[in-house]
């Protein structure tokens, strides 16, 4: 059964509500007068995972939240409250950053970097509301997270070379040639993953 998530502009499940269903990703918040706006939570499903961010574009270090009712972000939650400005809600058995897949400007997982669950896509990745900076070009190393596979085109619209990364680290994307090279990638199961590398 697919989880879902109410998130309240008032503290103890008060005020405005939305309700976001399993499966959703909301890039940057702002666009539907919800930025900021956050003060409680209440997520539904035993296997439901909701990851939010200070951040649009699925940038900075996140915070987790399983099926549970969390009245008030900003006293019980590290200051979470009024500052979530994108998140993911998914279905996992596992709700921590190993099921994430985190991507990176630079080698050895440093500079800039977002992070995204299994399902998620991208047939662009220029400078966007959606994203906080142009990733087209630009990805040099990636975390793959359990579970998943990713798939890294070099062309927008998944075209062009194509790019198997299997769950893992992959410091350098040099080392496939494909440095700098992604206009557009898939996060897919990877019970459905092909073999890793390249594929003209």
């Amino acid at each position: 059964m697919s989880g879902e998530a109410t998130l309240y502009k008032g503290n103890e499940l008060d005020g405005k509500a939305m309700s976001v269903y399993s499966g959703t990703s909301l890039p940057a918040l702002g666009q539907i007068g919800w930025n900021d706006s956050i003060s409680s939570i209440e997520v539904i499903g035993s296997e439901t995972c909701l990851v939010v961010f200070k951040d649009k574009g699925y940038e900075r270090s996140p915070e987790y939240f399983t099926e549970g009712t969390y009245e008030k972000l900003t006293d019980n939650w590290g200051g979470w409250g009024n500052t979530i400005t994108s998140l993911h809600i998914f279905d996992s058995e596992v709700c921590d950053p190993s099921v994430m897949t985190t991507l990176y400007v630079n080698g050895n997982f440093s500079g800039g970097s977002m992070k995204l669950p299994v399902g998620y896509s991208a047939s662009k990745i220029s400078k966007s509301e959606d994203f906080n900076r142009d990733w087209r070009d630009k990805i040099s190393s990636v975390e793959v997270g359990e579970g998943s596979c990713i798939h890294l085109f070099k062309d927008v619209s998944f075209s062009g070379t194509k790019l198997t990364l299997k769950s893992g680290d992959h410091p350098s994307l040099a080392n496939y040639s494909f440095n700098d090279d992604t206009s557009s990638f898939a996060l897919v199961s990877d019970d459905i993953c092909p073999a890793e590398g390249l594929n003209q």
